[in-house]
């Protein structure tokens, strides 16, 4: 087994190894190589020194990195095929967990699917713990759908590029109090936002009397375009409780409906502060994968 730094050819390897993970559990391809790729040339990440492929036979069967969230957390991602026997997962946790720390940092984070028995075992052995469970919730679209009734004074409307300032603000403001937020900066926004499939036509601002409200940004789901992404969904605390959260939603659902896609999906913290999947259940949506997600402490 052979441990390096990747470059920015080792993408589609990448992919296909994230790939097959999602493929053994869900019967899915979760990752596009623009993603993988956008993540791999984050600002945050030092391709040479914060990631690591494992090779067997020339073909890439492991994956770890490590991300400021912001420093002294870091995220710990580790991929290996659910099916992998071999002692890989710890492998490359050690490596993580060592370089963590000579970073200075202080506590870590993980994150394993709720039926990646081998990943939570590997997670418990290197001393994590799970500290809170995440849903990934979705919808069919095969009924009618509800229509969004907006308060006095609201409406919802496209965005176009002069809206990206507005965009980035309200969606920073509307998730501040979010579990496992970490700031970031436009720039920052722009690059996991904005890239080369960005579609202004599906960011959706909910606006109160020329006031910004809200936001819904949506994509089609890179590895499968007929089901509709809703990335983030938030509402300014002046107008939460209002009904503006659920039009967003069945906005977007209806906006995804006449483009021809069959559904939608979104993620969401299973003990969100703020009750959304209260809110994702009411219009709908139901939960379709479970994770959990684990931290340790590093002394």
């Amino acid at each position: 087994m052979n441990l390096r730094a990747p470059t920015l050819d080792d993408v589609p390897d990448i992919t296909r190894l994230f790939n097959r993970g999602s493929a053994e559990l869900f019967d899915e391809a979760d990752e596009s190589e623009d993603d993988v790729g956008r993540f791999l040339t984050s600002d945050e990440l030092d391709l040479e020194e914060d990631i690591r492929v494992a090779e067997a036979d020339g073909e890439v069967v492991g994956y770890a990195d490590i991300y400021p969230h912001p420093h002294p957390t870091y995220w710990v991602d580790v991929r290996v095929a659910p099916s992998d026997e071999s002692q890989l997962r710890a492998q490359l946790l050690d490596w993580s967990l060592e370089r963590v720390r000579e970073k200075g940092g202080e506590r870590v984070m993980g994150f394993a699917w709720a039926q990646d028995e081998r990943m939570r075992l590997a997670l418990a052995d290197a001393g994590f713990e799970r500290t809170r469970g995440s849903y990934r919730m979705g919808i069919e679209f095969d009924g009618e759908l509800k229509r969004p009734r907006l308060p006095d004074g609201v409406r919802i409307r496209p965005m176009t590029p002069e809206d990206a300032e507005v965009a980035y603000e309200t969606h920073e403001e509307t998730f501040g109090d979010m579990w496992g937020h970490a700031p970031t900066s436009f720039e920052d926004w722009q690059h996991w936002f904005l890239g080369d499939d960005h579609d202004w036509s599906l960011f959706f601002l909910a606006e109160a009397d020329g006031e910004p409200a809200g936001v819904a940004l949506c994509r089609p789901r890179p590895t499968e375009p007929e089901i509709g992404s809703i990335r983030v969904v938030g509402v300014r605390r002046p107008w939460r409780r209002k009904g503006i959260g659920r039009a967003l939603l069945l906005h977007a659902f209806a906006e995804f409906r006449l483009r021809g896609m069959r559904g939608a999906s979104l993620g969401v913290d299973a003990e969100s502060l703020t009750g959304a999947q209260r809110l994702y259940a009411i219009v709908g949506m139901h939960v379709d994968r479970e994770s959990d997600i684990f931290e340790r402490a590093l002394s």
